[in-house]
């Protein structure tokens, strides 16, 4: 009697046994990563597509993870506006991107919040990562009618403003999944982020790797004397159009150095360093011609200490907004030039 052969196993048996390991794996991998990243992401996943303001941010608490690996909340009320403290004193709507907002701090630290606490003004941060100064007086004039503020204080960012000037954020960004996605970004990687999976933290990460744009872009100060002058010629625009717009509405204009200019120790530490060739344009004195009639304040010099920056990071520290929001208040409680 011939001895029991064994069942032949089904070819798919072992594709099933396979793909269950993969996925188990992931499962793993993504378990791990998600852990180690706190579930926090590095970018904020908080923007919407707006027709007339282009990008805005929603309400909600947005877990963060700072390039030093800590991890900050953002949290959101009506209008997209970070949550400060309560205050009775006179309403200004602070102006600007991710520095005006508070990227990389809690929400108590950031630059609105300790000057509301500090007092006598009440400052709502209508800032959003990816704005220019014509984002944020668009904006602001959305929610002039809403908010009924007081007055307006537009914080110019060095980093980014000049090389914003004339370009709305619409055209430079894209909302996908709630991401805030560069339109330089490949395509491939704007269509995962706006899909769920770019929930994933390990294929988040993966994909912010193979879309990273490896080649930084100096700032156009530093390579473009007429394109600068032709930037700075446009923010003055955009803030005379602004004013005149709004007659009775008093509005402040301040300006934010990069980090690199505040100090040769911050310069050695900068993300900017390797971009910076040669002396850097007076861009505060620009500036400051092309605005006559606006007293600009300069917060260079509330800058100097290193620590006023996080590290790895060009963005303002917890040291770096408090002592930025002392500078803010002294200048709010200045008589309208």
């Amino acid at each position: 009697m011939p001895a029991d052969r064994p069942s032949p196993t089904s070819p798919w048996t072992g594709l099933a046994t396979s793909l269950l390991s993969l996925v188990l794996s992931l499962a793993v991998a993504e378990g791990i990563v998600r852990l180690a990243d706190g579930g926090a992401f590095a970018q904020l996943r908080a923007f919407a597509a707006d027709a007339h303001d282009g990008v805005v941010m929603v309400e909600g608490a947005y877990a963060v993870r700072r390039p030093d690996g800590r991890h900050t909340t953002v949290t959101l009320g009506p209008h997209g506006l970070r949550r400060t403290p309560p205050s009775d004193g006179p309403t200004w709507l602070l102006l600007g991107d991710s520095q005006a907002l508070g990227l990389g701090v809690a929400d108590d630290e950031a630059m609105a919040a300790v000057a509301t606490a500090r007092g006598p003004v009440r400052v709502l941060p209508v800032a959003v990562p990816g704005y220019g100064v014509g984002d944020a007086l668009r904006r602001a004039g959305s929610l002039l009618d809403a908010l009924h503020p007081d007055g307006v204080l537009l914080l110019v960012n060095q980093a980014n403003d000049w090389d914003e000037a004339g370009r709305p954020v619409e055209t430079r960004y894209e909302v996908g999944g709630g991401w805030l996605l560069p339109r330089s970004a490949p395509a491939w990687a704007r269509s995962f982020f706006a899909t769920p999976l770019s929930g994933s933290h390990l294929l988040h990460h993966a994909v912010v790797v193979l879309a990273a744009d490896l080649e930084a872009v100096p700032p156009v100060w530093t390579t473009d004397a007429d394109a600068t002058a032709r930037a700075t010629a446009r923010l003055a625009a955009d803030v005379q159009q602004f004013a005149a717009a709004h007659p009775g509405l008093p509005l402040r204009v301040a300006y934010l150095p990069l980090d690199a200019t505040t100090s040769p120790e911050r310069a050695a530490a900068s993300p900017y360093a390797a971009l910076l060739r040669g002396p850097t344009p007076d861009l505060l004195a620009a500036l400051r011609t092309a605005l006559p009639g606006h007293a600009v304040v300069d917060l260079t010099p509330a800058l100097g200490d290193p620590s006023s920056f996080l590290e790895h990071d060009y963005h303002l520290s917890p040291e770096g907004h408090g002592r930025v929001a002392e500078v803010l208040v002294a200048a709010l409680a200045e008589p309208s030039p």
